[in-house]
């Protein structure tokens, strides 16, 4: 964790989302709205956004690919046009 970033949260919740944070409270065994809080982010990230990172950099990989065969193919004439 980086030192000197605090995030201070207040969240309000609706009675069907006060109703399903209660639920994951009760099935975590968590007595603080804190930790379900970060657990949920953590799962969150871990779940989703890490996957979709490492897709992400992936499709990169590719794109790369396919833009290096380009430039070897075309890559004077694309010079070329440039220069116009």
């Amino acid at each position: 964790m980086q030192k000197g970033k605090l995030k201070i949260v207040q969240v309000e919740l609706n009675e069907l989302l006060s109703s399903h944070f209660e639920s994951i409270k009760v099935y975590l065994g968590i007595q603080n709205d804190a930790e379900v809080i970060r657990f949920l982010i953590q799962n969150y990230y871990s779940e989703y956004l890490r996957k979709n990172k490492s897709e992400v950099l992936r499709e990169l990989g590719t794109d790369k690919t396919i833009v290096n065969k380009f430039m070897e193919k075309y890559g004077e004439e694309w010079k070329k046009l440039s220069e116009d």
